[in-house]
C-alpha cells in the first residue's frame, strides 16, 4: 500500500446515510447527491440537489489533517519560524472552524461561498455551503494578469484584517463568471499571524508560478506586498512542497531569482 493510500484511508461515505441526515436535519423531501471529483484529502465533497455544496468530514479526514499539521509545523520550525497551524480533535471541530473562518472572510469583503450549516452525524460532520454553479478552479482556467492580480488583492485584504487562509492552492481558489472565491480555509493561531501571512504568500507564489513564469507572478504580487513580505515568503517556499497536492512544477530557483530581482529593484 502506498503512503498516499495510507493518508487517504477509506474516504468513502454512505451516500444513503448522508441523504438521510440531510432529510432529517434540513427537511429535504428528495436528496440528489453528486460526488465532486478531485484530490480530496481532508473531506468528501458532494453537491446536493444543485443547491448546496456539502463537505463530509470523517475521522480519517481529521487524522490526515492532524498529520499534515504536524508535518507543516515541523517544516516551519526547521525554517526558523512557527509553529502556527492548529489541529482538531474531531470532524465536528474541523467543520465548525471552517464555517467560522469562511464567515469571517466574507465579513471583511473576501469572496467565499456562503456557509449555511454544520450538521453533526454519527462520527461524521457535514459542512454545507451555497453551491457556486459553473465554478472552475485556478488549475482549470486560463490565467491572465487580471485574475492573478485579483488573487493577490483578496489575499492582501485577508491579511490586512488579521486573517490568514493557511492552505491556499490552485484547487482552493474558484473562478465563477470571472470572480475569484477562496475556499477551504484552515486553522492558523493568532500569535503566528506574521508567519502565516508569509506562508500564504509563499503558497500563492508557488501555485501561480506552476502555471505562468515566476517573474510575472512576483511582478503582480509586488503591487500588494512589499519587499519584506516577499523575502519572508521565501522562508516557506520549500515548506509548501510538503503539502500533498501542492503544485510541484514551479522552479524554486526561478522563483527566488524573481523575488531577488523585484526586491533589489524596489
Amino acid at each position: 500500500m502506498s503512503f498516499r493510500s495510507i493518508l487517504r484511508g477509506d474516504s468513502s461515505v454512505d451516500l444513503d446515510d448522508i441523504a438521510r441526515i440531510l432529510r432529517d436535519e434540513r427537511g429535504f423531501d428528495e436528496v440528489d447527491l453528486t460526488p465532486v471529483d478531485g484530490e480530496n484529502w481532508l473531506s468528501v465533497p458532494l453537491v446536493v440537489n444543485d443547491e448546496f455544496f456539502v463537505k463530509v468530514l470523517t475521522p480519517q479526514n481529521t487524522w490526515t489533517h492532524s498529520l499534515f499539521t504536524t508535518v507543516r509545523n515541523l517544516g516551519v520550525r526547521v525554517s526558523g519560524n512557527g509553529p502556527f497551524f492548529e489541529s482538531f480533535d474531531s470532524p465536528a471541530e474541523m467543520a465548525r472552524h471552517e464555517f467560522e473562518s469562511t464567515r469571517r472572510m466574507r465579513e471583511v469583503g473576501v469572496r467565499a461561498p456562503e456557509p449555511v450549516d454544520v450538521i453533526e452525524g454519527d462520527g461524521e460532520a457535514l459542512l454545507l455551503f451555497e453551491y457556486l454553479d459553473g465554478f472552475e478552479t485556478l488549475s482549470e482556467v486560463s490565467l491572465d494578469e487580471t485574475t492573478v492580480r485579483e488573487v493577490f488583492r483578496m489575499l492582501r485584504l485577508l491579511h490586512r484584517n488579521r486573517l490568514a487562509h493557511g492552505d491556499l492552492s490552485l484547487e482552493n481558489v474558484l473562478v465563477v463568471d470571472g470572480d475569484i472565491y477562496f475556499i477551504d480555509s484552515t486553522s492558523v493561531v493568532d500569535n503566528g499571524h506574521d508567519d502565516a501571512v508569509a506562508y500564504d504568500l509563499a503558497c500563492a507564489l508557488g501555485a501561480l508560478s506552476s502555471r505562468i513564469p515566476p517573474s510575472e507572478v512576483v511582478s503582480v504580487a509586488s503591487e500588494f506586498f512589499d519587499a519584506d513580505d516577499l523575502r519572508h515568503a521565501l522562508d516557506f517556499v520549500a515548506v509548501v512542497r510538503l503539502r500533498p497536492g501542492i503544485e510541484e512544477s514551479f522552479s524554486l530557483l526561478e522563483l527566488r531569482r524573481a523575488v531577488a530581482q523585484a526586491t533589489s529593484e524596489g
